[in-house]
């Protein structure tokens, strides 16, 4: 019989799991900090992936390769703190995508393709350039943000509700197919043509549509949108019409040559005033100690592009974006009169120069004022020492010094402060004469608020003229004094109307490293307004790192009469867009015309909010009237980009009569978190810089240069210590020597016992 015989042979099975490529890095180490992912080898297993609904990734990524296969995904928020721009995010296969967050992202691509997310229904933007909405049928919310897009047609987007498009390119903005609109914000952009005529304006809870060129203003019904709407546009500039098509537009100031009396609509930049300046650019850079910044007659601390307050110097990091000067007050006869100026993306309230006789405010006459004069004291030492001296060649800014006006153009006669030397009256550096400067360097500015229309606030010419000096004392060994910068501001009211109950105010963009994260606060007892980071590490590129510093504005001869700040947004707490905002917010008071309130978000809203009225927002425990302490940390808030009002009055201003107002940007960094943090730190320096400014306190500067390699010292040999002059520094008992730098902080001092 035979037997067959059976031989089974056995084969493994293996199953490998399909993974999905993770190209970036930083995309990936967030996976893994997420447990979807444990080895960081540029994937990660599809199947630890494709079920997650919601995801929230923030890093420094670029690139979402990957993010296809996240195919169960609803929500996806990201937020990219100093992001360079996404370069790659593909979500067309994320087909149950409903809401799309990408917060602080600055695309590199020019289109984010959304065609395939018909489920979208909340779509948040920021930098985008491109953008087709029309397969989006669904979408109920849009904020896009930004300063790319110069298109936006949302014909197929019926259900939308809320649409935030402010500081775009968008030219035109066709809203009349939108019938679900309850919340339009669409200002401070190029907006030049709007139509909200959806037959639903009744709907709208919230309007803002504040736009310097916007003159016309597509509306249902003209008298509901003038009762109702009216709070959302600049009425200097823009009109509601139930046909912007049939309008006359044209200048309608009947006081110029291009009047046009036919007019419907008024363009005012439009109208040829015979004279009037262009707004100024020029700038000097301050670098006199431990600070670095540039100024002039237009802008303070930026350039109007990028932040420029440097401290420490050398470091690259900035703590302060944009500083300006607001004033407001009501003339005899009842009228507001206001001159401020934020980010001048509406227009200027401030040109160069002394106040004219209004024919003289022209280019022609009033170019030569846009300008900053800078002078180191060690000029004005080797001036007093060598006028006379037939090698000596005299520093521009000496010799052009603004000591006088031209009493031919109506300037007032005596202007920038001087020595004078030979007591004849009159500038002469010939003479012996020299600009009286305060500091170790200092920058001096003068401009007016007549030279044009004030566009920025849209408020009525009040005729000041400011007179600015920027300066600072270099003392190496003591860093309150050397990372400090003092301002010394005077007004003259050289118009024709006597100001009551004015006040003046200090606007400041504080941005601390890492805009994203602050908290402000102030305190009450040192007239001192400040920024702090929300928490221990100021992160990303232009942070300051573990142990950030804190930063500081403090009135040195006045009070700090209203602290407040505002969103930057367009609610009842957000960005001013009228004179009465701006006269407002100097005063306490919320652009709804209610005061500010202790607790909360100062509105009367917020946790620990009271109904009881105060003049300073988030004070901790230095408001006297108050005993519970109030921060943004108490309140609740969400660290972000802030900017902060402080300001100073009431007081009168009458014609002919002038107010100086005296403060200080200080800088504390506690970097090793040895003596209580940085906001400790900054109260104890700005004591010493009130002392210091008071004639209290006197400081033994020793100023050494950097030493900016490493210097092998062989045994037997001497490193000596020079300062700028090449002079020896000699030891002095318990005085620090010289200072180690690390990163722009402390990291040692040698002090010879």
């Amino acid at each position: 019989m035979k037997k067959l015989l059976l031989i089974l042979i056995c084969f493994p099975i293996i199953s490998l799991a399909q993974q999905t490529i993770i190209p970036d890095s930083l995309f990936e180490q967030r996976l893994i900090n997420l447990g979807y992912d444990n080895v960081h080898d540029g994937q990660v297993t599809t199947a630890n992936i494709n079920t997650i609904d919601s995801i929230l990734i923030f890093g420094n990524i670029s690139d979402f390769t990957g993010i296809e296969d996240f195919t169960a995904l609803e929500v996806l928020i990201l937020f990219l703190s100093n992001n360079p721009g996404i370069s790659i995010l593909d979500v067309s296969n994320n087909l149950l995508l409903r809401k799309l967050i990408a917060q602080n992202c600055f695309f590199d691509t020019t289109l984010l393709n959304t065609s395939n997310n018909i489920a979208l229904t909340h779509l948040t933007l920021e930098g985008i350039s491109n953008l087709d909405l029309s397969n989006n049928i669904n979408l109920k919310y849009l904020n896009v943000t930004g300063h790319s897009l110069s298109n936006l047609d949302l014909s197929s987007n019926s259900l939308l509700e809320t649409l935030i498009c402010s500081g775009n390119q968008i030219d035109s903005l066709n809203l009349s197919q939108n019938t679900s609109l309850t919340h339009i914000e669409a200002g401070s952009s190029n907006l030049k043509n709007l139509d909200i005529s959806n037959g639903n304006n009744t709907n709208l809870t919230i309007f803002n549509a504040n736009n310097p060129q916007l003159y016309c203003i597509q509306v249902d019904d003209i008298n509901y949108a003038n009762a109702n709407l009216l709070n959302g546009i600049n009425t200097t500039i823009s009109t509601f019409s139930d046909n912007c098509g049939n309008e006359i537009y044209g200048c309608m100031d009947s006081t110029v040559f291009n009047y046009n009396p036919n007019a419907t609509i008024a363009i005012p930049m439009n109208c040829m005033y015979p004279y009037s300046q262009s707004a100024p650019f020029a700038q000097e850079t301050f670098d006199g100690n431990g600070v670095q910044t540039m100024v002039g007659p237009g802008s303070f601390h930026w350039n109007l592009d990028d932040p420029q307050y440097e401290v420490p110097k050398g470091s690259g990091k900035k703590s302060i974006f944009a500083h300006e000067f607001w004033i407001g007050g009501i003339d005899a006869g009842g009228q507001l009169r206001v001159a401020g100026q934020t980010y001048r993306q509406g227009g200027n309230d401030y040109w160069a120069g002394p106040v004219s006789d209004s024919i003289y405010h022209s280019d022609t006459i009033m170019e030569v004022w846009d300008r900053a004069w800078k002078i180191n004291k060690t000029e004005i030492d080797d001036h007093i020492v060598n006028y006379n001296s037939g090698t000596y060649i005299m520093p521009e800014a000496i010799e052009n010094w603004p000591a006088h006006g031209d009493v031919n153009f109506g300037q007032a006669s005596n202007l920038s402060p001087f020595i004078d030397s030979d007591n004849d009256g009159v500038y002469n550096p010939q003479n012996g004469d020299y600009p009286d400067i305060k500091g170790d360097q200092a920058i001096y500015v003068i401009r007016n608020d007549i030279g044009n229309t004030h566009t920025e606030t849209n408020g009525e010419k009040i005729g000041i003229e400011q007179h600015i000096m920027f300066y600072g004392y270099r003392c190496d060994n003591y860093p309150q004094l050397n990372n400090t910068l003092f301002v010394e501001m005077t007004i003259h009211n050289r118009g024709n109307h006597n100001l009551n109950n004015t006040y003046i105010g200090t606007w400041t963009d504080m941005d601390l490293g890492n805009y994203y994260d602050d908290y402000v606060g102030c305190n009450v007892g040192l007239d001192l307004g400040y920024t702090y980071n929300g928490d221990n590490d100021d992160e990303g590129a232009n942070g300051y790192g573990i142990n950030p510093p804190a930063q500081g504005l403090v009135y040195l001869n006045g009070t700090m009469d209203k602290f407040m700040y505002y969103n930057n947004d367009f609610t009842v707490s957000g960005n001013p867009t009228s004179p009465p905002d701006y006269y407002n917010y100097l005063r306490g008071i919320w652009r709804d015309n209610v005061p500010m309130t202790y607790g909360g978000d100062g509105h009367g809203g917020g946790t620990g909010a009271t109904t009881n009225q105060s003049s300073y927002m988030f004070p901790n425990d230095t408001d006297p009237n108050f005993t519970t302490p109030w921060t943004e940390v108490t309140a609740g808030n969400i660290p972000a980009d802030r900017r902060l009002l402080m300001s100073n009055g009431p007081f009168s201003l009458d014609t002919n009569t002038s107010y100086t107002l005296e403060y200080a940007f200080v800088f504390a960094w506690d970097s090793t978190n040895t003596n209580g943090g940085s906001v400790p730190m900054l109260f104890n320096y700005t004591q010493n810089i009130q002392d210091f400014y008071d004639g209290n306190l006197n400081y033994s500067c020793v100023n050494i240069t950097a030493i900016n390699e490493e210097l092998p010292i062989q045994k037997g040999k001497i490193l000596k210590i020079v300062d700028v002059l090449g002079r020896e520094v000699l030891p002095t008992s318990n005085t620090p020597l010289f200072y180690i730098y690390e990163g722009g902080a402390v990291e040692k001092r040698i002090v010879i016992e």
